[in-house]
């Protein structure tokens, strides 16, 4: 069961990852450098990322409000998930649907010789594809398929942070591979909060309950994490 902190916080979340998703959109449509990479010469989140994250956002709200929108929010992360499995189907099939600059034109990356402009990185796409997954079942009746989708957020946790460690110790292997697009690091830095966030819809299951509670176990492994990832 969600408390009122936990789901008041994981609302605030929900408003910031669609807010981060229509800045990002405004600063493809207005050409606004600073919207769409964040830091000059770090890659830019594509314009089909923001769109993804803007409507992750919105079903992420629907599974707090009071009435019944969880249709709404499954069909949402729905839409994100085909736009996901069409963008990393191209990779593994190496052809091109038209998807990745169906709005506008990446002239930066045909600029700086990108082999295939507009399109999000690989891991951008599975993470995409993991967490609309999530969605889709996190508040389902049985408890195997809420488990699952624990599963698949706290993969798409390791992903994301493994790409902020590469973006903090200047390793740019963790969040890009040599033939392929980098992860943003807003895009990292999106991924990672939207699935923490998700992980508390149920804190009962997985490895979030190492951390909740007041036993000495939780509480050393609070204190204890976040120094082992910083080392």
């Amino acid at each position: 069961m969600i408390n009122e902190r936990t789901r008041l916080n994981s609302l605030i979340v929900g408003y910031a990852i669609t807010l981060m998703g229509l800045l990002v959109v405004t600063g493809w449509a207005l050409d606004i450098v600073i919207l769409k990479s964040i830091v000059p010469g770090f890659p830019t989140m594509k314009l089909n990322n923001a769109i993804c994250f803007t409507l992750l956002g919105i079903s992420f709200l629907f599974l707090h409000f009071k009435n019944n929108y969880a249709l709404v929010s499954q069909l949402l992360a729905a839409i994100v998930f085909i736009i996901a499995l069409i963008t990393i189907s191209q990779d593994i099939f190496d052809y091109s649907s038209g998807i990745d600059e169906l709005f506008v034109r990446d002239e930066f990356a045909r600029v700086t010789g990108l082999a295939i402009p507009g399109r999000m990185a690989t891991t951008s796409s599975l993470c995409f594809i993991l967490v609309s997954t999530s969605f889709v079942f996190i508040k389902s009746k049985y408890r195997s398929l809420r488990f699952f989708s624990q599963q698949l957020l706290q993969v798409c946790v390791g992903i994301s942070a493994i790409a902020i460690l590469g973006y903090l110790y200047s390793i740019p292997a963790l969040y890009k591979l040599a033939f392929l697009s980098s992860m943003a690091l807003h895009t990292s830095i999106g991924f990672l909060v939207l699935s923490v966030a998700a992980i508390f819809v149920n804190p009962s299951l997985g490895v979030i309950r190492l951390f909740i509670g007041s036993r000495i176990g939780n509480v050393m492994a609070r204190k204890l994490f976040p120094i082992m990832v910083i080392m």
